[in-house]
């Protein structure tokens, strides 16, 4: 169970994080090993809020990577996904942290054209 790190300026302004208070509880429930350190992000990235999906895809390409090595499948869990850029962003740093397989588990959907505006 691996929360999507939290983006730094989303941490101040909501003063706790959600991914990985989701993750816990949901670890804690299904008997789960918690890793809230698994991942890291390694740069800052922009606002991603009125951007397209090819343009958020660019936004976050690298911007994540394995803060410890990873083994089997991994649910990575997140509070929100529009375009799934980030979840695949977070998705490819853990398979090149090792995982075998990544599951993507989301509290919300959002409607890409609702992000634009």
């Amino acid at each position: 169970m691996v929360p999507v790190p939290c983006d730094s300026g989303a941490l101040r302004r909501r003063g706790f994080d959600l991914p990985a208070l989701l993750a816990r509880r949901v670890a804690r429930q299904a008997h789960l090993p918690w890793r809230p350190r698994a991942l890291r992000k390694v740069r800052t990235t922009p606002d991603l809020v009125g951007l397209g999906a090819d343009e958020r895809a660019r936004a976050v390409k690298g911007a994540f990577a394995a803060g410890e090595t990873l083994g089997g499948d991994v649910l990575l869990v997140d509070d929100v996904a529009t375009s799934t850029a980030t979840a695949r962003a977070c998705a490819q740093a853990c398979l090149d942290g090792g995982a075998e397989g990544v599951w993507v588990l989301v509290l919300a959907r959002t409607p890409l054209e609702a992000a634009r505006t």
